[in-house]
This record gives structure tokens, C-alpha cells and sequence, in this order.
């Protein structure tokens, strides 16, 4: 059996770069078995190289161990909200109005991880209608998760596009499940992004890419390897995921909607707990 060269994860497509005029990447040790690594893409020709937008990545990894530590599933709530603040004011982007978008199948466990996460968003619009929430330190929060194109019929950029055109958010932040190289990356690395995402295009199902060039909105994208794409000979098309998937997107989802949460919502965490129960 031989892995595909194919991977939706920069840090395996770059792991051959070294830090240049046009690449630039750095490693940190997080505590609790997390490492995080920031890597920025800067110019077309490293772009084109490793076949990713130029922009700024945040993959954080982690051990098999952080599905039963409670500690470590913290420390990555707490980094990966630390990293997407950080983008946002990288960005330049006044985050008032927010919409949450998760894509894929939830038909399939290892492709479900976008609607789990909108399933654990905390939707601010009706506490902000109501004045229950200060507008000043709360996001107006909406979200909503897509099916894929075969169970729907509609291309998830075009949909995104007339909700924004709808809503004029700051930000659109999509969550969908990854495609890896390394099976070692599976379900336990995170990466973050603010490029773009396109639905399908790990297992060869190239849907319209979900950007800002499309939607006219920035994007953030955020996704976890839950699948590698393999080559065997007796099989085609044969894509690989751990038998215990369905648990380890239970948990990773409600850790991402969580830092998602706390990145939009200016309250302290234990008000936020009580208002997302």
C-alpha cells in the first residue's frame, strides 16, 4: 500500500522548505504534548511550489493522549483561540459580525467534524436582539453547516455567497474535515489558516473553492485530518480513517467550537459556559 503525494496539510507539502525569502516557518513547544507550528507563504512562487495560497498557517499538533487528558484538551482550546485572535488582528479585520460555516457529510463519521462544530457554536443573535449581551464585547454570531454538493445539489461557495451577500459579515471562519499524507497526522494535528478551503478536493471531488476572491469576504479556514487517501492495487479510491473516529470528532469539535466561542465573545469563560449549556 502506498500513500497518495496528495495532502491538504502545509505542513507536510512544505516539510522540504527550508526558511526563505518567499517561505518562512517556526516551531514552539505549547506544553501538554502540543507543538505549534506557524508557517507564512509569501510569494507566488513558493505558492505554486507546495500548491497553497500565500498567507498564514497554524498547525497544531498534538498526541493520541489529548483525547484522554483533560488538561491538554485546555491547551489546545487556549492556543488555537490565541492563534485566531491573532489572525484576526493580523488581518486588520473588525470582527462585529460573524458567520460560522461547517462543511461536509455528516453522513460519515470522519467527514462530519464542520457540522459538529456549528452544532456547538454559541449563537449570539437573539441574546444581542434582546439586549441580553453587550454588542461592545460580544460578536454578532451566526452560523450554519452545508452538505456536500452529491446530497445537495448546491455548491457550498455559491450558498456562503448569498448568505453573505444576505448577512455583510466581517468574517466567514469554515470548518471542514482534512485529507493527510501521513497516517500519523490523523486526528491529531489542527491547522488553521486565513487562505480559503476547498470542499472535496482531498479525495479528488474539486467543488468551489470557499475564499474571499469568492465570497468577498475574509476567510478563515480551520480543519483536522480525518482521512488519508491511499493507493493499493487491488483498490481504487481507497481512503483510510481510524476506527475510533466518531469519538475523536466528538472531541475535537466541541474544542474547536469552544475557542471559536471564546474568540468572538469578550466575557469570561465561566459566563460563556453557563450561556452555551
Amino acid at each position: 500500500m502506498k500513500n497518495l503525494k496528495y495532502t491538504e496539510l502545509i505542513l507536510e507539502s512544505s516539510s522540504n522548505l527550508k526558511n526563505g525569502d518567499g517561505f518562512n516557518k517556526k516551531t514552539i513547544k505549547c506544553g501538554d504534548g502540543i507543538l505549534q507550528t506557524t508557517i507564512r507563504v509569501k510569494d507566488e512562487e513558493t505558492s505554486k511550489k507546495i500548491s497553497r495560497e500565500i498567507g498564514d498557517y497554524i498547525n497544531l499538533s498534538f498526541d493520541e493522549l489529548l483525547y484522554y487528558d483533560v488538561k491538554a484538551k485546555d491547551t489546545l482550546k487556549k492556543t488555537l483561540c490565541q492563534n485566531i485572535k491573532k489572525l484576526i488582528k493580523q488581518s486588520k479585520i473588525i470582527s462585529k459580525k460573524v458567520l460560522i460555516v461547517g462543511l461536509g457529510n455528516e453522513k460519515f463519521a470522519c467527514d462530519s467534524l464542520g457540522k459538529k462544530v456549528v452544532d456547538n457554536i454559541f449563537i449570539t443573535k437573539p441574546y444581542l436582539e434582546k439586549d441580553l449581551l453587550n454588542s461592545k464585547k460580544v460578536a454578532e454570531i451566526y452560523a450554519v453547516s452545508l452538505g456536500v454538493y452529491g446530497t445537495t445539489g448546491l455548491e457550498s461557495s455559491q450558498t456562503i455567497k448569498a448568505i453573505c451577500d444576505m448577512l455583510k459579515p466581517n468574517l466567514v471562519v469554515a470548518i471542514d474535515s482534512l485529507v493527510a499524507n501521513s497516517p500519523k497526522n490523523l486526528c491529531k494535528s489542527l491547522q488553521l489558516s486565513n487562505t480559503k478551503l476547498s470542499p472535496g478536493g482531498g479525495v479528488g471531488n474539486n467543488r468551489k473553492e470557499v475564499s474571499q476572491k469568492v465570497l468577498g469576504v475574509k476567510v478563515f479556514a480551520i480543519g483536522v485530518p480525518m482521512v488519508v487517501s491511499v493507493d493499493d492495487k487491488n483498490f481504487e479510491n481507497l481512503i483510510v480513517t481510524p476506527k475510533d473516529v466518531e469519538q475523536k470528532v466528538d472531541v475535537l469539535s466541541k474544542i474547536i467550537a469552544k475557542a471559536i466561542n471564546l474568540s468572538f465573545c469578550n466575557i469570561n469563560e465561566k459566563e460563556l459556559n453557563s450561556l452555551t449549556l
